[in-house]
């Protein structure tokens, strides 16, 4: 019996196929790609990403980094989607892949790392590479620039609807009917969602939480499976003015794409009941529609909805309907340019003369962005963004007014519960007006005087996991006010180009009237930089590449050489005729026949890596050496470290044709054949840098309940102590870090200790690591796959 996964997003659905009970490193790569394609090609974005990384491991392929993106950004990963792009993009010198890029700069955007994308953006619009993309690059700069100016309103209060409402999977559509009682869509399952071929009861439905007398929401339960029909997923509800029909949709997913979905109603019925469903023939057809909802427009009452009907001007465009007299519907007409993009519009509501709904077409500080287009009584005027708070650097769909400045929306903000990532699934969110209004006003000074153009970051602390960032940026002056809430915790970074960071934690826990909280930050100028050192290397002269080493008895590239290899690759490009010789060494442990040979398949490994990057082969000529150049004491039977044998487990490159001279920067150092232990990495001056030796980790699999310990191996790569002020992760992990300082070249560990109670299929964790460091955060990731304990 095949099993699958199935989580809910609010525009597409995903299924999952169970993985083979083989264990993975055993099956035959040709098999293993085979499983990926079939799983890609099915849409099981999940099982997909799972057998693309495991092939990714043998080959390190673009290609197949490109998929393992893509799986990511679809199940709506957007850290692990980042990170994959930005393998591809790294690698990409010659922006052969400016498609990538951009996709690259858009999970930054996501993240809210609104600086770095703005950087990727610059780079296409001025590389002229992407001229298809023009309007998308400068409608992502607008956003950016948005993003960094609008400020969250004091008096705006979102708060989570609650357990009673939210699961960790999606909810979404929210609706309220003259009773208050509220409608909304649900799979009503807190776990992730599994499907064999005997399974009939999975699909989306249609929720009503009623009311209790103290006005809070009881717990959702589905309404008639005369509205929810098995095997369809039913969403998209809304009601008319009067309350006496109920809209919705019924799809069919494959995957992880709605194939079919169609527009339905019925009416009131009695005993509070509703009536037969009723497919809008008029308007359903072979595409998409979705997001139903009743309007006052164009003289009389329309039907509004999404589709990607012909004559969209983008994906989903939003379109409206005349409702006759007699109930039936007329012609559906675009709602132009005014609303529509070259993107996705879809959601809408209307309430006391605007038209809401989201949009990643329209500049948007994150991806999906709500904005508001005013009716002024004979057409919609130019959408408008409804800033930071309503909107953050996720998704923010389905706004819904109520009264008295309150109402409803959904998003993947922090705060959600989510079964999978932390961003792949929605909760209804409330929002309100604040009776307290709680701020911090904050100062950017250098010793005395006014500092402008400093960047600030103001991170919520979230079981000391810390959440996206409220980010504003001051070109023209040095003071910055945000708008926090009651009860939380918050870290606050100051940033600003040839200055070092400033970092500080704060609290407004038992604030219970209105406060200002201050902070002053003096910044302090980094020293100068000297002009860029080159050296120059010469042809015969052997280069070690100080960074690509490998496990014992192994030929595979371990991640931390791709640096070195992507430094080879750069001058292969600059200097077109050079023809180099890639020569691999072993360490003395066992025979010398045995290590010339696992040398001579190191070296083809190293080879392999360049010219699936494009690089002739021709111009690299791998050589075995073996054990016949040791650096260090130790040869056959003398005892030695395994970090003293890892020396010796090298790759070396010489220029053997071409250019009798080569010039690099100092930041990638020549050491001679005969000894040295310069990392290869730069360092900047008076400065500290951690260097994890591995940055990602894979605790394999844990039955729920199970707790695994594992570390990372850091090295202080600078010239500066490393001081460590906090380790942080989610509530699941203890951390253990060093309290001393870590003097230049000295190792250390971060230790964590996983616990995987109330945790189920895959999690993936990021470690942020707060130091004295340029960045002040540095990252690492760990993955755990907990198997449910019946």
């Amino acid at each position: 019996m095949r099993t699958r996964f199935l989580f809910l997003i609010p525009f597409a659905f995903f299924l999952v196929l169970m993985g083979t009970a083989q264990p993975i490193d055993e099956i035959p790569y040709r098999f293993k790609l085979e499983a990926a394609d079939t799983a890609f090609a099915r849409l099981d974005f999940y099982n997909a990403a799972e057998w693309y990384e495991q092939c990714y491991k043998e080959t390190r392929e673009t290609a197949l980094a490109q998929r393992i993106a893509l799986c990511h950004d679809k199940m709506r990963d957007y850290k692990r989607a980042e990170r994959w792009y930005a393998r591809i993009v790294q690698k990409d010198t010659a922006t052969l892949y400016p498609d990538l890029k951009f996709e690259f700069g858009r999970l930054l955007k996501k993240n809210a790392k609104y600086e770095e994308a703005a950087l990727v953006f610059t780079e296409l619009k001025n590389s002229g590479k992407l001229p298809a993309y023009a309007d998308r690059i400068e409608n992502e700069l607008i956003g950016i620039e948005l993003a960094q100016k609008l400020k969250t309103p004091a008096d705006l209060l979102i708060e989570n609807a609650g357990n009673r409402v939210n699961t960790r999977n999606s909810e979404s559509s929210p609706a309220v009917n003259e009773d208050g009682d509220l409608f909304y869509v649900s799979f009503d399952q807190d776990e992730i969602i599994k499907v064999t071929s005997k399974s009939e009861d999975y699909h989306a439905k249609i929720m009503q939480a009623r009311l209790d007398q103290k006005g809070r929401f009881q717990k959702g339960k589905a309404i008639s499976d005369k509205i929810n029909r098995p095997g369809f997923h039913n969403s998209h509800v809304a009601f008319s003015p009067d309350g006496s029909r109920l809209y919705y949709t019924r799809a069919i997913a494959q995957g992880g794409e709605v194939t079919v979905s169609d527009l339905y109603y019925s009416d009131a019925g009695g005993r509070g009941g509703w009536g037969a469903p009723q497919p809008i023939t008029s308007l359903n057809g072979q595409f998409i529609n979705k997001h139903p909802v009743v309007a006052d427009l164009f003289g009389g009452e329309v039907l509004l909805f999404s589709s990607n009907r012909p004559g969209t001007i983008g994906g989903l465009d939003l379109f409206y309907a005349p409702i006759n007299r007699d109930g039936t519907f007329g012609m559906p007409v675009s709602l132009g340019e005014a609303v529509n993009s070259t993107g996705d519009d879809i959601t809408p509501q209307f309430s006391e003369g605007y038209l809401y709904f989201s949009s990643d077409g329209h500049p948007t500080i994150g991806g999906f962005d709500i904005f508001k287009s005013e009716w002024d009584g004979s057409k919609l005027l130019p959408a408008e963004n409804m800033g930071k708070g309503i909107n953050t650097s996720v998704d923010d769909l389905y706004y819904t007014p109520g009264g008295e400045d309150a109402g409803y929306l959904v998003s993947n903000r922090d705060g959600t519960r989510s079964v999978k990532s932390k961003t792949c699934c929605d909760d209804i969110f409330t929002f309100a007006k604040k009776e307290i209004i709680i701020k911090l006003l904050a100062s950017v000074f250098e010793e005395e005087t006014p500092l402008p153009g400093a960047t600030i970051k103001m991170y919520q602390k979230i079981a000391e996991e810390l959440g996206f960032p409220d980010v504003q940026k001051n070109e023209e002056g040095h003071e910055f006010d945000f708008a926090v809430d009651p009860d939380k915790a918050y870290r606050v970074i100051v940033e600003r180009e040839g200055y070092y960071p400033d970092t500080t934690d704060f609290n407004t826990v038992g604030v219970r009237e209105s406060k200002n909280f201050r902070g002053t930050f003096r910044l302090k100028p980094k020293p100068k930089m000297d002009k860029e050192e080159t050296e120059t290397l010469t042809i015969y002269e052997p280069i070690r590449l100080n960074n690509i080493y490998y496990d014992l008895d192994d030929d595979k590239i371990l991640p931390d050489a791709e640096g070195d290899l992507d430094f080879i690759y750069d001058l292969m490009i600059k200097y077109p005729d050079m023809v180099i010789e890639l020569s691999s060494h072993t360490d003395s442990r066992a025979s010398d026949s045995y290590n010339l040979r696992l040398s001579q398949r190191r070296a083809n490994s190293a080879k392999q890596y360049l010219v699936q990057r494009g690089i002739d082969g021709k111009r690299i000529q791998p050589v075995g050496y073996g054990e016949k150049r040791i650096l260090n004491q130790c040869v056959d039977g003398v005892e030695c470290t395994e970090e003293e044998h890892r020396l010796n487990r090298r790759t070396e490159f010489t220029i053997i044709e071409g250019p009798q001279t080569i010039e690099v920067t100092k930041d990638k150092k020549k050491a001679p054949a005969s000894g040295g232990n310069d990392n290869g990495s730069a360092s900047l001056d008076g400065m500290p840098i951690l260097k994890f030796d591995k940055d990602q980790i894979d605790l394999g699999r844990l039955k729920q309940g199970e707790k695994k310990k594992s570390s990372f191996k850091f090295i202080n790569a600078g010239n500066a102590d490393l001081l460590i002020e906090i380790a942080t992760a989610c509530e699941c992990t203890e951390l253990d870090w060093p309290r001393e300082a870590i003097q230049p070249g000295a190792e250390a560990t971060i230790d964590i200790e996983y616990d995987s109670t109330d945790k189920e299929g895959q999690q993936d964790i990021t470690v942020d690591v707060l130091a004295n460091t340029e960045p002040i955060v540095t990252q690492a990731f760990f993955s755990v796959f907990v198997e449910k304990v019946n």
